[in-house]
């Protein structure tokens, strides 16, 4: 594939470099947990890959986690069935709740993906941004939206609150360090923007990129840590129609 490793041996230039940390491992927060605790992975590893991404996390090994996505985007470069908007409920319902009643806005979406929801975004006239880590994803759809950029979560490249919405579905629990993320879209967001975010309920879904589980309580901790008010968390299917067994993934709306 050309030109991936010299976008990756760009990217890696460009990325803050994180101290090494202590690896706080638990499953999901008591209701109150302490203030350090919000960068936290699982402590039940999926697998081998898991473990090895987790421990690379743990350090913010970002040159592992490139070598991990470029290799995954080797092997399977086509879009995933579940990337689909039309297989995907909460694409689908994050899109109904912007686009009602609005007037254009700047959406940026994080960890983007295939770029779907921005797609249908940008039929509305919104402006719209995405980044993600995956160079495949990246170039396969920048002849369709023109700002997508190859980017961690971590260092967003955007200015101080310049969106007034901000988008993760399928995203936190995927960062190397959820402290720095949520930093991060808090500092884009303008002032009385809105974030919409989706993530599995618990240990649903499961897979070896999972590298946190969440459950009400631990995210609505997360939010409330970074000043984020919380306005819903809703219980949703994950794809449309709903599979049976497959009811578990959580919207909440900021």
């Amino acid at each position: 594939m050309p030109h991936f490793k010299d976008l990756i041996k760009s990217l890696i230039k460009k990325i803050i470099k994180g101290k090494t940390r202590s690896l706080c491992m638990t499953d999901a927060y008591p209701k109150k947990p302490a203030r350090d605790n919000v960068n936290f992975f699982r402590n039940r590893c999926f697998n081998q890959k898991n473990k090895a991404l987790i421990e690379a996390a743990a350090k913010f090994d970002t040159t592992f986690l490139l070598r991990h996505i470029y290799d995954q985007d080797l092997k399977h470069p086509e879009e995933y069935f579940d990337e689909k908007f039309s297989n995907r409920y909460g694409l689908q319902k994050i899109y109904e709740l912007i686009t009602i009643n609005r007037t254009a806005m700047t959406i940026l979406d994080i960890a983007c993906g295939n770029a779907a929801l921005l797609k249908e975004l940008q039929k509305n006239g919104h402006n719209v941004i995405g980044i993600d880590i995956s160079p495949v994803r990246i170039l396969n759809n920048q002849r369709h939206i023109r700002k997508l950029y190859l980017a961690l979560a971590e260092a967003l490249p955007l200015e101080d609150e310049s969106a007034d919405i901000v988008v993760a579905t399928e995203a936190l629990e995927h960062v190397f360090d959820l402290d720095k993320t949520l930093k991060e879209c808090y500092r884009v967001l303008k002032k009385g923007g809105e974030m919409f975010i989706q993530v599995p309920l618990e240990n649903f879904a499961d897979g070896t990129n999972h590298l946190r589980h969440f459950n009400e309580n631990s995210i609505g901790f997360c939010l409330e840590s970074y000043n984020f008010s919380i306005k819903k968390i809703k219980l949703i299917p994950y794809l449309t129609p709903p599979t049976p067994g497959w009811i578990g993934e959580g919207i909440i709306y900021l």
